[in-house]
């Protein structure tokens, strides 16, 4: 089509891109609330959707007049763009329309700066368990983006936003802030009165408020070579009724907290006479989980077999992976089971030593002409005489 049909654009119309700053809540068709280039995109999409409808692109403003939303413009040589109808018409009248059509939120200013307190999602996700999509629990990635949801859902029901003090009084559960970084966001109005907000939130979105973890001390990441319950499944075989049923979990994971609330039980006596942790809490994709203390390759033969005798459980050397441990400590393992197989007076425990201790051996690649564990430990021997 001939450029000739088209105007030029006029100084006041906006582009998607002028007008980002003035929209909120625009989300993608999940209902994930979007932004930056991402934001930019999805309100492109929905001016094309809206000037492609002529019957529901139209505005009636305050003076009687009906004036299109989004018009067309084209410099010569270019292809043809969606503006914003912001020179023919008052502004806010034009972007209020657009942001009715497409139930997204006008912002002709921004909210007030975050307070010191107030929370967004990601800071409080381990704070709450039991968030569901579905009826079924999420962790990780998509309970991040399952809790920011919760938050604009919560914020859209005025009715359902309160939490109600101890004095009668009503304050908002979430509210919006603009944060350091000039982004509008969700918080917890949780500056002063914290456990009671949190408190209602996971009450009004059908969660748990973990109060007890509110002092915990974070703990670390999770270090490499440490494993979860869901990694102990192929290891841990037979396993033994647990009597921390607390909670609906799989049998070794309750066996896990059992060991990790219990301090006496919690430890293992390594050969050398130190002593290390069975179970450790770690950080996991934002997520609180516990795992065996085997990121040391030294003291990991030791913490599986006494996590396998107090939950009565079978050890399956074959599903036990040593390829990813670092070499020097599957060495100094190597001396470890030496000296517990030499202790044991057990038929069952020496068989495993030595059995771990090959597999060890294997891995460790050590340089040597002896085929098998037991003849390196005899060539040990014999340089010691």
């Amino acid at each position: 089509m001939s450029d000739k049909m088209y105007l030029e654009p006029k100084n006041g119309e906006f582009i998607a891109n002028d007008v980002v700053k003035f929209f909120d809540n625009v989300c993608d068709k999940d209902g994930v609330k979007l932004s930056k280039s991402q934001k930019r995109s999805r309100i492109l999409e929905l001016m094309k959707k809206l000037n492609l409808d002529k019957e529901d692109n139209i505005c009636i403003l305050e003076d009687g007049r009906i004036v299109p939303i989004i018009v067309e413009r084209k410099y010569e040589g270019r292809p043809v763009y969606c503006y914003f109808n912001t020179a023919n018409a008052p502004q806010d009248e034009i972007l209020k329309a657009f942001a009715k059509k497409f139930n997204i939120e006008y912002i002709k200013e921004k909210p007030e700066p975050k307070k010191e307190g107030e929370l967004i999602a990601q800071e409080v996700l381990h704070l709450f368990d039991e968030v569901k999509v579905k009826e079924k629990k999420v962790a990780g990635d998509k309970k991040r983006a399952t809790m920011i949801l919760l938050f604009q859902k919560l914020y859209k029901d005025k009715e359902k936003n309160t939490c109600i003090l101890s004095n009668g009084n009503e304050i908002p559960i979430i509210v919006k802030r603009t944060g350091e970084n000039g982004h509008i966001a969700y918080y917890l109005n949780a500056s002063i009165y914290r456990k009671e907000v949190l408190s209602a939130f996971a009450k009004k979105t059908d969660c748990f408020y973990l109060d007890f973890k509110e002092n915990m001390e974070k703990p670390i990441c999770k270090q490499e070579g440490e494993l979860t319950s869901r990694e102990c499944a192929k290891i841990f075989h037979s396993v033994g009724e647990c009597y921390n049923k607390k909670e609906n979990k799989e049998k070794i994971l309750q066996w896990f907290h059992h060991i990790y609330e219990h301090p006496s039980l919690n430890k293992v006596i390594l050969p050398d006479g130190c002593k290390a942790y069975l179970v450790v809490r770690r950080l996991s994709h934002s997520q609180d989980c516990l795992c065996l203390n085997t990121a040391d390759a030294s003291i990991k033969p030791f913490v599986l077999k006494r996590v396998a005798e107090i939950s009565n459980s079978t050890l399956c050397l074959d599903n036990i992976d040593l390829s990813k441990d670092d070499k020097g400590q599957l060495y100094l393992s190597l001396r470890q089971l030496a000296i517990a197989s030499d202790k044991t007076t057990s038929d069952d425990a020496k068989e495993y030593y030595l059995a771990y201790a090959q597999k060890a051996f294997l891995a460790a690649k050590i340089k040597t002409k002896c085929y098998t564990v037991t003849d390196y430990f005899e060539s040990l021997a014999k340089k010691k005489r």
